[in-house]
């Protein structure tokens, strides 16, 4: 069972299975459970971080669904999650998924490309903030950074002769592509 601080201020995170409200759950399989609800009460108003153990899930797809910002995010490629969240916000506000979803994907009028010498990421058409991640092949984060939007930003990549993976996402679009350094 779940234990709640005494703090009404410390945020929970849990599993509501059948009416009970469960620290630790046991899943058989991911074919029978194949998407999972994660319930989050924030305890108050702020800015959260949830980080999942890369080796949590043996499985090809790992997503974590946000339902207040219509967002998924690949848990694989990225094992922490950042976001907002209010008392008053529904709990039932997280699902994670191990089989892939189907979502009209949204995407962020940005260009990422190579240029020679450094990774662009052209926000010129994007209005607000944006967080740029770039990731080795492995997965491995390398470079996660917020930037201004109507800006054209460029990082230098020491390694030569790879392909990077970059992310640009903002509130709720995002783009991503490969890019090879050479």
């Amino acid at each position: 069972m779940k234990l709640f601080s005494r703090s009404v201020t410390a945020p929970s995170l849990y599993w509501n299975q059948e009416n009970a409200d469960l620290s630790v759950r046991y899943l058989t399989d991911v074919v029978e459970n194949a998407s999972i609800p994660l319930q989050f009460k924030a305890g108050k108003d702020g800015s959260f971080e949830m980080t999942f153990d890369e080796h949590i899930a043996n499985v090809t797809t790992f997503l974590l669904e946000d339902k207040k910002t219509k967002t998924i995010q690949d848990l694989n490629l990225t094992a922490s999650y950042k976001f907002n969240a209010a008392v008053n916000d529904a709990a039932d506000r997280f699902v994670l998924h191990f089989s892939p979803v189907t979502v009209e994907p949204v995407n962020l009028p940005a260009l990422i490309y190579y240029d020679g010498n450094q990774i662009v990421v052209d926000l010129t058409n994007v209005e607000q903030k944006t967080t740029v991640a770039i990731y080795d092949v492995a997965g491995r984060r390398l470079i996660e950074k917020a930037v201004d939007g109507k800006l054209i930003h460029r990082f230098v990549m020491s390694n030569k002769n790879l392909i990077y993976i970059v992310v640009a996402s903002s509130n709720g679009k995002l783009i991503s592509r490969k890019v090879l350094v050479y």
